[in-house]
This record gives C-alpha cells, structure tokens and sequence, in this order.
C-alpha cells in the first residue's frame, strides 16, 4: 500500500548510549533528565555511535566492543548484555508543513520504549511487533531532536506475574509477557539474542489534513467460467472540515492489461463501502496453476475538482477456501482451495531471516528466490517470528506463492488475562489491515502448537482459549471475514478433543526423527503435514567460519552443541540432544561412525536428502488422498547445524537439488515396496493434461543399466501409476528421467534397508549425477 505523501527519513546515523540497568537504576538524575547524553555518561554509558535499522549489539560488534555472537562460543556473552537501557539520539530539521499533519512512524522498535522530540515524551511502545504513528500536531518548522529510550525487554517482562495456566518452554517463559518474536529467548532453531533497538525504519510523514486512512477490495465472489467477479470495497476517511463533505467524492480505478474497472463514490461519512461487478477479470493465481495477475489500483479522493490524497496498490481477483472435512482417523480431508479448484500444497516452513531482524531486509528477496526456485508454492509463517514487511507479500503476490501466517504466538499457553487479550487485539488488527490486500496471504493461524502445549502440560480443553477462539476471531469477522482462520496448528477443535487420539487431520510429524522411514512418518494417518523435518549438517566449508579451528573435529566441543541450538554448554542442556540427533542418523543409515568432518558433512547431508525426498513422496505420491507437506525448513538464522537444506551463508546443502526435482509441477515419484513392486507414479499439479517421455535405469557398478521407456500421459491435477519395477529386495538403486513440454528431471530410489556402505551409496549417487555438492573439496567428491 503506497501513498504520496511527503516524508523525512529519519534513519542512518545515531548516537547510542548503553547502560547497565543497575546504573540507571541507581542515578536518580536520569529520572530528571531522561534523554540527556551527558546524564547518561555521567551514570557510566557506553557512548557510541549507531545506524537505524539496527541492534544495538551490531553496533557494539562495529566498535570494537563485542565479538561475533555467530562465532565459537560468542554467543554465551549475549545473556551478560540482557540488563541494558538503550538511548538512541539524533538532529533532524523540519520544513513548512504547507497544511500537513506530522507523524513520527516506527515501523519497528525492540520492545519495551519511551519516545521524545525535544525532551517532551511524544510515545510509548511495547510491541516489537508492530508498527507506531505518533501524531506531532505541535512540532514547528526547524531544529528537532529525536531520543527513543528502550528499556531492557527482560526487567519489563518480570514486572508481569504468571499463573498455572501459562505454559512456556522453560527458557522461554517471558515470551508470554512481552510482545515480541518468542524465538528471540532461545529456540531449536535459533540462539537466545533477546537484544533491543530500533529495528526497522524511522520517517516523519506529512499527511494531509483530509486524507485517506483505509481502503480494501476484495473478491466477495467468483465465477471462473465466466470470469465474472462480484468485488467489495471499503474506505476510511480522516475529515477534518465537515462543511466540504457535500463536495467530497471517491474514485476507484483498476487497470490489468485488458482489464479496467472505475467507480465514482460519493462521500456520506468517513467510512464507506461499494459493492460492484467485475467482467473478464483476469484472475490471480497459484505458482504452476496460471498467470498471477495484478491489478494496479489507485483510489483517490476529490474536494470538487482538486485532488486531496491518493493511494496505490496492487489487487489479485482470487477466491479461497481451507476445506476442512472430519471423518474416521484416514478418511479425513484438510486442504486448499483457490478459485474453486484443489491446490496440492509443496512448501516449507518459513523461519527468522536473521537472528538480528534489522538485517532481515537484506536477506529475504534472495531467499524468496530459494523458495521460488525449490518449487514451493506455499510459505508457512511460523508463529516464533515476526511479521514479515510488505515486500516480502508484494515478492510473493508476484511469484503465486501462497502465504499461511500464524499469528505470533508459538509452544505455550499465553496468559488469558484482559491486558493480554486487548493487547493481541490491538497487534491483529494492525497486522490484519497491513497485509490483507495481498492475494498470497490465503490463510491466518491462530498460532503455532499452543493447542497441544494446553493438551498436553497439564491437560486442558484447548478449546477454551480465550486468545484464539474469541479474540482473533472477532477481529477477522471485524477486519478480514473472506479469508480462512485456523485456531491454531495443528488445530485440536471439539471432535478431536474428545475423541482424544490425537490422529489430526493436520498435523506436524516430528516424532522420534530416528529413521525417515520409521512408522511415526509412513503410518502416519494425516492428510496435511503442515511440520515435517530431519537434519543435515551443513558443509566443511561453512562450518569453518563459525566453529573454532581448534574445535572442527571431532565434534565433542560445547561449540557444536551451542551450534545445534542449545541455550546453554553440556548436551545435558535443553536440546543439547540435537547435536547428537545428527550422528544417530548418520550412523543408522551407514551403520558407521565417520571418521573425518568431510565424510560425517556428506554422510548428514545425504541421509537429509534421502529423508526429504521420501516424506515429499509419501504425500505427492498419494495425492489422491493427501493435500499438502510444508517441511520444515529452508534456510537459517543463524549458522548451525539443523532441518535446512540451505544454511546461514547460502551454501545449498545435497537435499535441496533434490527437493528441487521431486516439487517440480510435473515429477515422476517413487512409492515403497507393494507385494514385490515398487509403484512408478507420474504426478501432475498443473490445470492441463501433460505428456511425458520418461527412460527408468538400474545404477549399477559399471554405470546406468535401462531398464524400460514410457510415454505417458497423466491429467490435469492427476496421478497415475505408469510402472511397476520388481522390488529386488537388496540394496540398489533406480533412477528416473523425465521430460514434458515446460521442462524435464529426475529421481532416484534406494531400495533395501539400512545399514548402507557409505562409498557404495556415494558412487551411485554420482552415477546419478545427484550429488551437487556445495562447500566440500574436490577431494571429497571422490574418496570413500
């Protein structure tokens, strides 16, 4: 959403005062003179300088002041730096604001803060979140000063007391108290940087003072045969002259193509809505199911003939549905639909960009990139994170990448109190306004796993959670009523509850993460995994520049346990385990422990590769009656050792090459063993009939054996199987190669059961031309 209204950018250089809270509690003259440089010297800061977007850790680290916390065991020093106050100073000058109205917009501050022009308190935030407009209807033409004091997020979430009913994991526990990305106090999957700062952009805008404070259009209906659509839109006004209101009017334009629609509205009041028709929309799209089409949308509001304000965006003509069917355990249905047709879902979890969120910015086109490029055509957005900027949903808009958001709320059970309801209130109906015109955005989730922390720790009827199954609700039925709301995820409603077998419809498979093939994952009754995942280490290459030299190998170090995410030293510490999670799996797969780093690298990324692969087939190639996989995960925040199949620097690990096959729209699959054969499936998630040439070998020895040739035709959205191969009931391997009209790949199979003799699977794989290997010497490409 773009406006034209004129702004002073306040971001760049800043000057940055750090205090231990023990200092500032202990110099009452702070309390006196609050943003005062001198003041804060004089209790024994730290004074230096700063950028805006950043953390104020960044800062230290540019100084000199503070070694890597990505490097060795650096990151322990982050819980010393928990206690700090951060005041953030900078001079800006202001021009004649020709009836303007200034405000001071900030898109994101870290957490807890007090916000000053001149030493007058203009604010108060306390939502990482979200994003403030503090009116300053008073500031006049020159100098100024802004001063943001943030407050140590840590001090603030102890003035809040718990109760039973909250539930956390145990580092964690004030996540539930202070509005912010709950990852920040330690995840698996990320380290604890609780930090502070003003994270995202600083600007004073100059709105007019008769402006446009809201518009909406949506699809309320679709016919896809005609292409005939019936569309709403909503607008909110700010007047501030009610004698101009009988000459005030709206008009709405929409340009695609080909495609036009104007509509002229009279103003009666600050808000109003029109409802109005739409033929030969040109629809928008998933990935892989047509063209994303993109209105450009300017709606403008007249004072007669003089133009008072406008507002540009872009519109995607689309309808969807999550459909959602109880049945006995198997016989469930959960899945997309867009524009009245079923969309099989392939995607992936969608994580923190960076630990430090000011550096998301820099990182997230190339990894939308990644995720295009894998084939996903969904992003899940994890509950433990922010909210991703409208870049992130304008990039997707454009590639059809659906977008499923969690509301940020992950693995606990929030306080219930009416200060925590009104504040979520508060933060939706931000976010819900912010990022509902996006055609990607297709579905909100309540949160992540909060369901089963209440069902679990101690019991309870999830369904009696006030924050997701009242206080979200009423804000999309107020805000957002034409897009689909999931409680929570995986969602236990009444049925399940009192059924109690906890077979989900939708569900996240993590289980023991023992062996890929294990029951947990192939005797898994769901129709959606929404959480599926297995570990890879990242490569040799990658792992030098975040593990001490003296600590590479062997893996007995506290700096491979901090890597793999632990909060603290010892594998005794919360998911300590994890380190040691990657070498089960390599060892019972290859029945070996490996000897050197390369090998254990190689070894990790293919028993991932192999892992991936079959939990993608395990869904796509039953299709028929499954719906979706979202794996978890694509890429890190951080370096470490983990799910993803790209780690923090980029390096593409074995199972993404081969993720990139088996998601391709059309793919040939491979089922397990049936009654002596293993099933050949050809599967197709495009909207139109496709041939397919595909050439089946045996990977021999000597080299590629072929085996047969089959030109097949598969349906629109369909499945077939084209070819049973004799399951030689030993260790072997197949691969398949395929071509249609848009493109051509391949895949592999391994048959038999583990242990495997690692050079015997290697040599196979590079037989296959699989082993795309990033990070590694070329010496490990070919040495046993």
């Amino acid at each position: 959403m773009k406006t034209k209204w004129t702004f002073l950018d306040l971001n760049g250089n800043y000057k940055l005062a750090i205090l231990p809270d023990r200092d500032y509690s202990a110099h009452m003259s702070l309390r006196d003179k609050p943003v005062s440089l001198s003041a804060w010297e004089r209790a024994g800061a730290v004074i230096i300088p700063a950028v805006v977007p950043g953390n104020f850790e960044l800062d230290m680290m540019e100084a000199g002041l503070l070694a890597d916390p990505y490097i060795g065991d650096n990151i322990l020093k982050e819980r010393e730096l928990e206690d700090r106050h951060l005041l953030y100073i900078r001079q800006f000058e202001t021009g004649n604001f020709c009836d303007t109205e200034p405000y001071l917009v900030l898109e994101g501050v870290d957490t807890v803060s007090d916000v000053y022009i001149d030493g007058i308190l203009v604010g108060h935030t306390d939502n990482m979140l979200i994003h403030y407009e503090l009116p300053l209807l008073t500031l006049k033409e020159g100098q100024h000063e802004l001063s943001i004091h943030i407050h140590p997020t840590m001090r603030e979430a102890l003035r809040e007391t718990g109760s039973f009913g909250d539930i956390s994991l145990s580092y964690a526990a004030a996540s539930l108290h202070v509005r912010k990305a709950a990852h920040s106090f330690g995840w698996d999957i990320a380290p604890r940087i609780v930090s502070g700062g003003i994270w995202r952009s600083v600007r004073l805008e100059y709105r007019p003072r008769m402006r446009i404070a809201e518009t909406y259009l949506v699809t309320e209906s679709l016919d896809t045969v005609s292409q005939c659509a019936q569309l709403f839109f909503y607008y909110r006004l700010v007047l501030t002259d009610i004698e101009r209101l009988p000459f005030l009017h709206i008009r709405l334009e929409g340009v695609c193509g080909n495609s036009r629609f104007v509509q002229e509205l009279p103003v009666w009041h600050s808000t109003g809505k029109q409802k109005f028709t739409l033929e030969d929309a040109q629809l928008w799209w998933p990935k892989n199911r047509g063209p994303q089409s993109l209105y450009n949308v300017t709606v403008t509001l007249y004072d007669g003939e003089r133009v008072l304000d406008t507002r540009d965006f872009r519109f995607g003509v689309r309808e969807v549905e999550l459909r959602r069917v109880h049945g006995e355990p198997g016989n469930e249905y959960f899945g997309f639909v867009v524009n009245h047709e079923s969309v099989f879902i392939q995607g992936t979890n969608w994580v923190p960009a960076d630990a430090f969120h000011s550096r998301d910015a820099g990182r997230i086109d190339r990894m939308l990139m990644l995720a295009n490029d894998i084939g996903c055509n969904m992003l899940r957005c994890w509950g433990g994170n922010v909210y991703e900027d409208e870049p992130f949903f304008d990039r997707c808009d454009e590639l059809g990448i659906l977008v499923w958001q969690d509301f940020a709320m992950a693995c606990g059970c929030y306080p219930q109190h009416t200060v925590m309801q009104e504040r979520l209130r508060h933060e939706a109906e931000i976010i819900v306004k912010k990022l509902r015109q996006h055609p990607s955005l297709v579905i909100w989730a309540g949160d992540n796993e909060c369901d089963m922390a209440m069902y679990h720790a101690p019991r309870r009827d999830p369904n009696g959670n006030v924050l997701t199954r009242r206080v979200l609700p009423e804000v999309l039925y107020s805000h957002d009523s034409m897009r689909p709301y999931l409680p929570s995820s995986p969602y236990i409603d009444e049925e399940d509850y009192l059924r109690g077998n906890m077979i989900l419809m939708e569900d996240h498979l993590w289980g023991s993460r023992v062996y890929y093939k294990g029951d947990e994952y192939d005797k898994s009754k769901t129709c959606f995994a929404s959480e599926i995942g297995y570990h890879g280490c990242p490569s040799p290459e990658s792992i030098r520049r975040f593990i001490s030299p003296d600590n590479m190998w062997p893996a007995d170090d506290n700096e491979w346990i901090l890597h793999s995410t632990a909060m603290e030293p010892g594998e005794k510490s919360c998911f300590g385990y994890r380190k040691q999670l990657m070498f089960n799996q390599v060892k019972l797969l290859f029945g070996q422990e490996m000897t050197t780093l390369e090998n254990f690298a190689l070894a990790s990324q293919i028993s991932q590769m192999e892992a991936y692969k079959h939990f993608i087939e395990l869904f796509r190639a039953y299709k028929d009656r499954r719906s979706g996989i979202i794996w978890w995960n694509l890429i890190d925040c951080w370096p470490q050792f983990s799910d993803s199949v790209v780690d923090y620097y980029f390096t593409k690990k074995l199972a993404y090459h081969v993720i990139r096959e088996v998601q391709k729209p059309v793919a040939v699959l491979f089922r397990e063993p049936q009654n002596g054969y293993i099933p050949l499936i050809l599967v197709n998630d495009m909207r139109l009939d496709v041939q397919v040439n595909c050439n089946v070998y045996a990977v021999e020895e000597q080299g590629l054996k072929q085996l047969t040739t089959m030109h097949a035709t598969v349906n629109a959205d369909g499945l077939s199987v084209i070819c049973n191969l004799p399951d030689p009931e030993e260790q072997s391997m197949f691969l398949a190669e395929w071509q249609w009209d848009g493109g051509e790949g391949r895949n592999y199979f391994l048959t038999g059961k583990p242990p495997y003799d690692f050079a015997w699977v290697k040599e196979r794989l590079l037989l296959c031309d699989i082993l795309h290997m990033e990070g590694f010497g070329e010496n490990d490409i070919t040495t046993g």
